[in-house]
């Protein structure tokens, strides 16, 4: 009977071992066009000479990972796809039909519209890393979109490049989008919101959205002010300066802990969250924070205090 246990024991470790996931990666990069099988579901350049599939973690480094041409969008088959040092994945499928990535990491990579006059999607959930994330839509005489229905998370940024003059060349933002990182939109593109938008704010500084494109928001702009400690201040969220801006129906203001701001007049959201004022002027992107009187006479006594104590020593 001890025989016996202990072999269905040395089985199950087995089994255990066997099913750990492995970290696969690609050894040489796909092809931009129709010539060789690409990888994104395919053995193609994995280093395991296998599809991806579930229990393994799949990464990209510096290379292009494409996807099959004129094929229905799909679900990638491994537990994570990393692309990280300029790596890309290039979507050259049909339109309008999700690709499904339930982990996917960024760290300086790029997700790239492929065809021409294709709008391209992408769901699941991302994580941009430090060196973050591109959206690219090409520089070709055409049009391309690319839509992000996955949630965005991470300590990186986002940017939308490509571009070209008379063309569409856009990103769309339809997930929760709550990076930290800030948000950059080339020349000739344009970025619209129409899911959620975080902005990180800090005690003098803060994420923002900028560049030289057009920001079409049409959804919620959602403001972390956690860090936030000092007394009256302000801070330029969106550079109005050189970006083209729109505001839909749908736009709406909100602290990251729920809060909404309302409409105080047009162009003018405000909120008093009990110890500070703050209002965002959608005309110049800057959002104002003003302590209340309260809060004011607190930090003036505590300055006071710490003061007196200084001068005692």
């Amino acid at each position: 009977m001890f025989r016996k246990t202990m072999i269905i024991a040395v089985s199950i470790c087995a089994v255990v071992v066997a099913t750990q996931a492995d970290t696969v990666y690609l050894n040489a990069g796909d092809t931009s066009n129709a010539v060789g099988v690409p990888s994104y579901n395919n053995a193609g350049n994995w280093s395991d000479g296998n599809p991806p599939s579930a229990g393994n973690d799949y990464v990209v480094d510096g290379y292009l990972l494409r996807t099959e041409n004129n094929v229905a969008g799909s679900e990638f088959g491994g537990d994570s796809l990393s692309l990280i040092n300029a790596a890309r994945l290039m979507l050259s499928g049909y339109d309008n039909v999700p690709y499904t990535i339930n982990n996917l990491v960024a760290n300086e990579g790029a997700l790239v519209s492929g065809r021409a006059g294709r709008s391209y999607e992408i769901a699941g959930n991302i994580s941009i890393l430090a060196g973050g994330l591109e959206g690219n839509v090409g520089t070709g005489d055409d049009n391309r979109t690319l839509v992000i229905l996955a949630d965005m998370t991470g300590v990186g940024g986002f940017s939308v490049t490509g571009g070209a003059s008379g063309y569409t060349k856009k990103v769309t933002l339809a997930g929760q989008a709550a990076y930290t990182g800030s948000t950059a939109i080339s020349e000739n593109t344009m970025l619209e919101v129409t899911g959620s938008l975080l902005i990180d704010v800090n005690d003098g500084e803060n994420s923002d959205i900028s560049g030289l494109g057009d920001l079409v928001f049409d959804g919620a702009l959602r403001l972390d002010v956690s860090d936030v400690t000092t007394s009256e201040t302000s801070w330029n969220l969106i550079d109005t300066t050189n970006l083209g801006v729109t505001y839909g129906e749908n736009f709406s203001v909100a602290l990251s802990d729920g809060q909404e701001f309302t409409q105080a007049q047009t162009g003018v959201w405000s909120l008093d969250d009990g110890s500070t004022s703050w209002e965002f002027n959608t005309g110049t992107g800057v959002l104002t924070a003003i302590p209340e009187p309260s809060a004011m006479v607190l930090l003036f006594t505590g300055s006071l205090v710490a003061s007196l104590r200084r001068r005692q020593k």
